[in-house]
């Protein structure tokens, strides 16, 4: 029986496959220009980790030509996979959010059955962006667009985020407070570019972001800060309180914050800014940032309550001016229970920090406990936080668990060294020069040397950086 089983599964694969063994299998067709496949089908693995691609058998087919791209900027596009033979009817490629694929496929001849090549490939297009609810038009007012914008009713839109797009290349201003004060009925409001084209938002001297509640995700727009004052943030949590977020603890617990692929020009400010409230945003990051800030103040100030999880990933940070101000500041003694949270994690991974808090501590007391963890990886810090980073990073505690691996710490043109509780014990600290330059701030590009693109160090954005 054991034998007849596999017999029949070859059988079966055979069927499936379509034109794998030809002894078994007679495709019935010959003599014949081939078409290419009827359709191609797209789908995202349980994890969301894998996108897979995959097209019915064309019956007397020796095989596909196979092209997988990305196709952000459609006059520039990025192959993920090419095959001129492929003998399977599916593949596989990195889901991306946010991201355009298209996917060519083409049936190839077959010379014991004279089947020709197809003369056309079938060409299909799939994207994983969270279908926009409205466009806003370009030359709007973002805090006047607000004050008339009006929710939907949950059964009329099947999403739990709400997208407003802005226009590619389009052009918007911010000149007073704006209101991203999320419905109840959704998680979250994005306000939401384009990946290759970002439109560009001007604050005015009042232009802010204010929330109470979080649930924000902004991705893909340039926003210059300049007009704006010193004592400005960039979002404002507000004195207007949600009853309906606040912890056992008595801290409002804000819904996430995150921000992809923006850019900001001249943060004269805070970025953000808690005042005196017990406000705890849960969940913070930042992933393909470059941030420009021109100021002397803290930066993520929630000096009454704290960060919980915060991540930074694939980031540029630098400072115009030389500040004596933290980076991150909290409330003393905070920790995720005050959120009714189990735990609380800082991921750090290949950012480029530049003259940050040069003068002073990265951050303060709060969050030194065995219920955090400190993710730090293939950072550049210059001339940051004195160049001891990493103690207060670990909240100038051994209590959180830490790891840490291949970091450069260059302070005063030579390597800083990491002393104090919870610093980097770690055997990877790179002590290589990272070939950066406070001059470099005039320009706002940060081309480290050979040697830390050679280790992949630091953003991204500069290893294979060529000026326009």
């Amino acid at each position: 029986n054991s034998v007849v089983n596999k017999t029949l599964l070859l059988l079966a694969y055979s069927c499936i496959e379509g034109f794998k063994d030809d002894q078994i299998y007679d495709p019935g067709i010959y003599n014949t220009t081939l078409q290419s496949p009827e359709e191609i089908i797209f789908s995202a693995s349980a994890d969301g980790s894998t996108l897979s691609i995959s097209w019915p058998v064309v019956p007397g087919a020796g095989g596909y030509e196979v092209t997988i791209l990305v196709v952000d900027d459609p006059e520039n596009p990025d192959t993920l996979r090419h095959y001129d033979h492929l003998d399977y009817t599916s593949t596989s490629v990195e889901f991306m959010d946010d991201t355009k694929y298209e996917a060519v496929v083409r049936s190839l001849g077959n010379e014991r059955y004279n089947n020709k090549e197809a003369q056309e490939a079938t060409v299909e297009e799939y994207d994983t962006l969270v279908e926009t609810y409205k466009i806003i038009e370009s030359g709007k007012d973002l805090a006047e667009y607000f004050k008339t914008f009006v929710f939907p009713d949950k059964s009329e839109w099947e999403y739990d985020e709400i997208v407003l797009e802005l226009e590619k290349d389009g052009v918007y201003t911010l000149n007073s407070p704006l209101d991203l004060i999320s419905n109840d009925q959704f998680s979250y409001i994005t306000l939401r570019g384009d990946k290759v084209y970002h439109p560009t938002v001007t604050l005015g001297e009042k232009g802010e972001l204010n929330t109470n509640i979080g649930g924000i995700k902004l991705k893909f727009i340039d926003f210059d800060c300049t007009a704006t004052g010193s004592s400005s943030p960039f979002i404002r949590l507000t004195d207007d309180f949600n009853e309906k977020i606040i912890s056992s603890e008595g801290y409002y617990v804000l819904h996430p914050i995150a921000l992809t692929g923006c850019n900001f020009t001249s943060v004269n400010g805070y970025f953000i800014y808690g005042n005196s409230y017990k406000y705890c945003v849960n969940f913070l990051a930042f992933t393909d940032c470059q941030v420009e800030l021109n100021s002397t103040q803290e930066i993520m100030s929630v000096t009454s309550g704290f960060i919980n999880n915060l991540t930074m990933q694939n980031c540029t940070f630098y400072n115009l001016k030389t500040s004596s101000n933290r980076f991150l500041r909290f409330a003393n003694n905070t920790r995720p229970a005050y959120a009714d949270e189990g735990s609380g994690v800082y991921n750090y991974h290949n950012n480029t920090f530049v003259n940050i808090a040069t003068n002073t501590q990265w951050h303060n007391g709060g969050m030194g406990y065995n219920t955090v963890t400190v993710n730090s990886s293939y950072n550049i810090f210059f001339e940051t936080a004195t160049g001891n980073v990493s103690r207060y990073m670990s909240f100038n505690s051994t209590n959180p668990i830490r790891n840490y691996s291949f970091n450069c710490y260059w302070f005063d043109k030579k390597p800083a060294e990491q002393s104090g509780n919870g610093h980097d014990q770690s055997s990877t600290i790179v002590t290589v020069d990272p070939g950066l330059s406070l001059d470099d701030l005039e320009t706002g590009v940060f081309v480290p040397s050979q040697a830390m693109i050679d280790l992949k160090m630091g953003d991204p954005r500069w290893w294979d950086y060529e000026e326009n």
